[in-house]
């Protein structure tokens, strides 16, 4: 990629990196531990349990299953792979912290997750001996090849047991050496340079590829004055078609969807080292919505790391569900799904009374960014966004 020096501000915003060679061995040390800790239970005939650390009161009963046929593990496969991200654990290991409880791992449901957790951990100790990482998809697909296949029927299984380790180890799942496959995408006025001292000139067609945690940004240079997250890649490449970079003096990023941590953190890094205002424009659906707090509030799947990712000062500027009759938008019903999606945000206690008095907009009916896109093929940026930005 080559260099561009004359559309940038002269000024280059060093990134400062933060030693990693001690964490990793402490993380290793803390692995080590709980694979001791494990090994004297059994030694000793005893059915294993793990002391935790866990801060919220919503650890349910149902991480231990009462089924008593302990022998037949599978059945239990199904109904695990539908609780695995309700269940966020944390290892005493030597870390002292409130709220403690204890995981039996004597019944069945538990030694599923005994097994998985206890391999995940084997794989993120590999891994940081090695300074390497792996995607979470690649260890999906290696756990679904190997001998415990019939226990991984999809992902999020694996993905969970992931989560649940990086909470016992108190850190973040790529500090462990587990990655998502990168997928945001970057647009604008900047240009990145990588540890690496590649440097990314961002704009290019269609956007660059956000990148990888693994790949730490250590300068950046940039005359943007705004940022605004776009939840849709359909809808950011029609922004770029717009010219919605050059007419807002913006840069445009897309999570395609949920965002990966790479991107979250991508985003965070922007708002903090450049100093601008960042927008966010969602779908005025339940999904939407909750991508929208996964940006500025943070995961409730990945509580642990929110402080690392979330970036509260963003402003959401649409679409407000109250709305959509006013700019005649179609509204689509809601579906069984959306529905509970819909009451799971509404219990959210860090929502503000405007947030909840859209979420109640919401039961008329939803509507998607591409709706507005209908009534003009440039009315997002020569009329929206000048209106709420």
């Amino acid at each position: 990629m080559t260099k561009t020096t004359t559309k940038y501000t002269d000024h280059v915003i060093n990134i400062p990196l933060t030693p990693t060679s001690a964490y990793r061995k402490a993380l290793i040390d803390r692995l080590e531990n709980l694979a001791l800790v494990i090994m004297r239970q059994i030694m000793a005939r005893q059915l294993p349990k793990i002391h935790t650390s866990y801060s919220n009161t919503m650890l349910r009963p149902s991480m231990e299953c009462d089924d008593d046929n302990e022998n037949d593990l599978s059945n239990a496969t199904a109904t695990y792979a539908e609780e695995i991200h309700s269940h966020e654990i944390g290892v005493d290991g030597g870390i002292k912290q409130e709220g403690r409880c204890v995981v039996d791992f004597s019944l069945k449901r538990g030694k599923i997750k005994l097994i998985l957790m206890m391999t995940i951990a084997a794989k993120a100790h590999k891994l940081l001996i090695a300074n390497e990482y792996q995607t979470k998809r690649a260890v999906y697909y290696e756990f679904k090849g190997g001998p415990l296949r019939s226990f991984i029927e999809q992902q999020s299984i694996t993905d969970g047991i992931i989560n649940n380790v990086a909470k016992i180890m108190e850190c973040n799942t790529w500090e462990l050496g587990f990655i998502a496959t990168a997928k945001g995408l970057v647009s604008g006025a900047l240009q990145l340079t990588l540890q690496t001292r590649e440097i990314i000139d961002c704009e290019v067609p269609g956007g660059v590829l956000i990148p990888q945690i693994t790949s730490p940004i250590i300068s950046l240079k940039s005359s943007a004055t705004s940022l605004v997250i776009i939840e849709k890649d359909a809808v950011f490449q029609r922004l770029l078609e717009e010219d919605c970079t050059h007419k807002m003096n913006c840069i445009l990023v897309t999570g395609k969807g949920y965002p990966d941590a790479a991107t979250r953190k991508f985003v965070k890094m922007l708002i903090e080292f450049l100093g601008i205002e960042a927008y966010i424009l969602v779908d005025a659906d339940p999904h939407g919505i909750d991508i929208m707090c996964v940006y500025k509030y943070g995961s409730s799947a990945l509580s642990w790391e929110n402080k690392y990712l979330a970036c509260p000062t963003i402003k959401w500027i649409g679409i407000y569900p109250s709305e959509v009759s006013k700019l005649h938008l179609q509204k689509i019903p809601l579906t069984r799904a959306d529905l509970i999606k819909l009451r799971g945000l509404q219990s959210r206690r860090y929502l503000d009374n405007n947030l909840r008095e859209e979420l109640d907009y919401l039961y008329n009916g939803k509507t998607e960014i591409e709706g507005m896109a209908e009534i003009s093929f440039l009315f997002l940026t020569s009329l929206y966004f000048p209106t709420k930005i």
